[in-house]
C-alpha cells in the first residue's frame, strides 16, 4: 500500500470528551486513499501560519469506504491544539497510510488491545471495523482513563458490545473516587489485573496503545509472565 499525499477539507467538529475532538475531512478534490483499519496519517495544516511546520501522526478513525476520513485528536501541545483550533472549511495535507498496527482477521486467537487514554483510537477503529464486517475473532479492551469524563467513544463502544459477543470492555479508571456504571476496575492496569481475567496470558496476540511508560511496563510484565515478543505488539507512530 503506497502512501500518498492529499489536501482536506475540515467538514465538522465534535468534542468527543472535555479536550478530545473528532476532526471530519472530505477530500478536496481527489478521493480518499486506501488504508487498514488502525492505520495512520500525517497532517499538515495548510494555513500561512503554518508554513514549514512539520506535522504529526494521528490514527485515522474513520472506515475504508466512508465519504470522509476522521482523526481524533486530543489537546497536548502545540500542532494537535492547533488541529483543534481549526475552523470549518480550514484545509489540511494528510499523507498516508502509515503503521502495521492492525491485527490478521484470519488468525484465530483472541485479541487483547490494551489502551490508555487517547491511545483508544487504533483499537476503536479496528473494532467498528471487525464488527462492520462480522470478523469470527474474540477482542478484549482493557481501557484505562483517569476518570469517567476521559472516556473517549463510551457509548460507541458500549452499543457495539451490546450487539456484537466477539467484543467485551474492561473499563479502567484510576483517579476516579466513586463507582462508575460499567466501570470494572479502579486502578492502575497491569500483568496481576490481566491475570484475574485470563487463566493463560499466552495463546493470545496483545496491542498496546498509550503512554510510553505504560506500554514499557506492559510489555515487560507480558514478557516475564512467558509471552512471547512476536504476541505483543505496539503503537509508537513511528514510520
Amino acid at each position: 500500500m503506497s502512501m500518498e499525499s492529499r489536501v482536506f477539507i475540515l467538514k465538522n467538529k465534535k468534542e468527543e470528551v472535555p479536550g478530545i475532538f473528532t476532526l471530519e475531512f472530505i477530500p478536496a478534490n481527489e478521493t480518499i486513499f486506501d488504508f487498514k483499519a488502525g492505520q495512520f496519517a500525517l497532517l499538515q495544516i495548510l494555513k500561512k501560519d503554518f508554513a514549514g511546520v512539520y506535522g504529526k501522526a494521528y490514527t485515522i478513525t474513520s472506515l475504508l469506504g466512508d465519504e470522509f476520513l476522521t482523526f481524533a485528536v486530543k489537546r497536548i501541545g502545540i500542532f494537535s491544539n492547533a488541529l483543534c483550533d481549526l475552523e470549518i472549511g480550514d484545509e489540511v495535507k494528510a499523507t498516508g497510510p502509515y503503521g502495521n498496527f492492525y491485527p490478521v482477521e484470519s488468525d484465530k486467537k483472541d485479541i487483547v488491545f490494551l489502551a490508555g487514554g487517547i491511545g483508544i483510537t487504533p483499537f476503536y477503529a479496528v473494532i467498528k471495523d471487525f464488527y462492520k464486517r462480522a470478523v469470527d475473532r474474540k477482542i478484549i479492551l482493557f481501557f484505562s482513563n483517569r476518570n469517567k469524563s476521559d472516556i473517549a467513544f463510551f457509548e460507541e463502544l458500549k452499543k457495539i458490545s451490546d450487539k456484537w459477543k466477539n467484543l467485551e470492555i474492561i473499563h479502567i479508571l484510576t483517579r476516579e473516587k466513586e463507582k462508575v456504571p460499567g466501570v470494572k476496575e479502579y486502578e492502575r492496569l497491569n500483568i496481576e489485573m490481566l491475570k484475574k481475567y485470563f487463566m493463560d496470558l499466552g495463546g493470545k496476540d496483545y496491542f498496546i496503545c498509550g503512554p510510553p511508560i505504560m506500554m514499557k511496563t506492559l510489555q515487560q510484565q507480558l514478557e516475564t509472565q512467558g509471552v512471547k515478543e512476536t504476541a505483543i505488539n505496539f503503537e509508537d507512530f513511528s514510520f
